[in-house]
């Protein structure tokens, strides 16, 4: 009967025609403990705080395990998860969920429209061809190569000849190989002297200052081209060697030096007055110190002489003021050492106007 009577005003509840608090304060507190495990939560809430707290505790202390665990037990759903389950939820709490939802729906309708989309057939990946292995021809070794045929040099075009630096040369007017001593007036002082060697003319000097020279006696020359052979076998510095020419007398002759350092001049003695027509001219021709050899050469025709060594034209000079005389050799020492030179081989040619 209590049960029916409990039924009814949940339906009179439900149906709002009966005030539910005041309906439940006329029960006592046991069938409102007992209201609570049927009634919705905020029933259940205002029955927990109306009754007092030995009641509230009365149905753990009171009854055995079994009726205890009793609503946990019989029940499909925990009474203590209903509320939560029952409960609406904050409008923060449904947006989230409605948020996972829609992202959950979202993900399915692309997957699905991934799996509907036409399926384009890849072109197929080119593979590079296998090299073939192909065999190395071995070179064929020519054992005997033809030989290149020979090309003829071309002949080069004449250059146009170089002016005649001995114009007018004719025939040898004498020769002398110094075989032949009474040719020569040879000098000789307490310094040094001039003598005859074998095929040679040898002017010696002492470790003194001094000038030896040596004449032929003959013939008188105005126009010629003389050429001689001197080599130095001991000679130094400023020493110096060579050719007299047109010797008229002791006082008037023409002097063509070389030096021991490599350099050449022409001195003049008229009547006892000395000059150099040609100073001292520095060249690459006359060798430097001894032994050496070196061709001397001069031509002389009129006013005008040339001067050589080893054929190569030195320098000219212009000179009307002895115009003839006789060729000799000599050799002067700066002092301090001796000084050896010997001539040979000279040649005189006569010039043709």
């Amino acid at each position: 009967m209590l049960e029916c009577s409990i039924s009814i005003l949940h339906q009179l509840t439900r149906s709002n025609l009966l005030n539910t608090n005041k309906v439940f304060s006329i029960f006592p507190l046991s069938l409102r403990k007992w209201a609570k495990v049927r009634t919705p939560l905020s029933l259940r809430k205002w029955a927990r705080v109306r009754t007092p707290l030995s009641l509230r505790k009365w149905p753990r202390v009171r009854t055995p395990l079994s009726l205890r665990k009793w609503p946990k037990v019989r029940t499909p759903l925990s009474l203590r998860k209903w509320a939560r389950v029952r409960t609406p939820l904050s409008p923060r709490e449904r947006g989230r969920g409605e948020g996972k939802r829609l992202l959950s729906s979202w993900i399915l309708l692309a997957c699905f429209l991934a799996a509907c989309l036409p399926v384009t057939p890849q072109p197929p990946t080119p593979t590079a061809p296998t090299p073939t292995t192909s065999a190395t021809p071995t070179p064929t070794i020519v054992w005997f190569p033809p030989t290149a045929t020979f090309t003829p040099f071309t002949t080069p075009t004449p250059l146009p000849p170089t002016p005649d630096q001995r114009p007018g040369l004719g025939a040898i007017l004498f020769s002398d190989d110094f075989s032949e001593p009474a040719l020569w007036a040879l000098a000789s002082n307490e310094n040094g002297r001039a003598a005859f060697g074998k095929g040679e003319l040898t002017i010696a000097i002492q470790d003194q200052k001094a000038y030896v020279y040596s004449l032929r006696k003959g013939p008188d020359l105005g126009n010629f081209y003389a050429e001689i052979t001197a080599s130095p076998s001991l000679c130094q510095g400023a020493d110096e060697y060579g050719l007299l020419l047109r010797l008229a007398s002791a006082a008037s002759f023409y002097r063509f030096s070389c030096s021991c350092d490599g350099r050449v001049r022409l001195d003049r003695l008229n009547e006892g007055q000395a000059s150099s027509p040609q100073p001292w001219l520095e060249t690459g021709v006359v060798p430097i110190g001894a032994p050496s050899t070196s061709r001397l050469g001069v031509w002389a025709s009129g006013a005008e002489m040339r001067f050589f060594v080893n054929d190569q034209v030195l320098f000219t000079v212009q000179d009307p003021l002895i115009p003839s005389g006789l060729l000799g050799v000599f050799a002067r020492s700066t002092g301090g050492h001796a000084l050896t030179v010997n001539f040979t081989d000279l040649t005189v040619y006569q010039i043709n106007p």
